[in-house]
């Protein structure tokens, strides 16, 4: 038998019933909404009168050599190239072969990532007839992405107030006026330093490295700012 061109996806004979496609078994939408895809593999579609697809494609745009069947044809094969530009995919059964010329399959991409459109003759932009893919795209670029639930989450530590020291002030061992200024260490007026918590009261207690221990208490009102 003479090799045909990929026009064996012909168009539906007048007053043909057009076959219902169902949704693909057991596909799974994926987790975050996709606005890029791939072929990575295999490639099938199947449209009216058992039009049928399969190629095996990589990459985009992708090239391969598909065999096609329908009510008319069996088992011929022919070139095809396609392309995804976001959701939007364009599939083009090219080749030599019966007079009505080669096939342009156009169709969208849904959040599954199944495409599913129209067929035109690609010579006349003449219909013939609706199709859907059997496997889906695979998703190179996410958008609307939120962490997945098994994302580790890292913490994002508090800010850390801030006291800067408006006037010269002594440093106290104990707060709330029953302390002992340390001798010889006082805090020069333009200082800024690390609260160890939030002052109380009127005293702040303060990260002051000079002082034992690291910390000390210092008096606010009219010596220190804080932020």
């Amino acid at each position: 038998m003479k090799v045909q061109s990929v026009a064996v996806l012909s168009a539906a004979v007048a007053g043909a019933v057009a076959v219902v496609l169902t949704p693909v078994a057991g596909a799974e939408p994926p987790k975050f909404p996709c606005n890029n895809f791939e072929f990575r593999g295999a490639f099938k579609i199947a449209g009216d009168n058992n039009t049928r697809i399969e190629v095996d494609l990589a990459g985009n745009p992708a090239y391969g050599r598909a065999k096609y069947s329908n009510i008319f044809y069996l088992g011929e094969s022919g070139n095809v190239a396609a392309r995804i530009d976001g959701r939007n995919l364009t599939l083009e059964a090219v080749g030599s072969g019966p007079a009505e010329g080669p096939r342009t399959y156009v169709g969208t991409i849904d959040d599954n990532g199944i495409a599913a459109g129209s067929a035109h003759l690609t010579n006349t932009l003449a219909p013939v007839g609706s199709w859907r893919a059997e496997t889906p795209l695979a998703c190179i670029r996410k958008i609307g992405r939120a962490d997945p639930p098994d994302a580790v989450q890292v913490p994002v530590a508090d800010k850390k107030q801030v006291a800067a020291v408006t006037s010269d002030v002594d440093v106290y061992d104990k707060p709330d006026g029953v302390g002992t200024p340390y001798d010889g260490i006082f805090l020069e007026n333009g200082r800024t330093l690390e609260l160890v918590e939030p002052c109380r009261d009127s005293w702040c207690h303060l990260v002051i490295p000079e002082v034992p221990g690291g910390r000390g208490w210092v008096y606010q009102d009219g010596f220190l700012n804080v932020t």
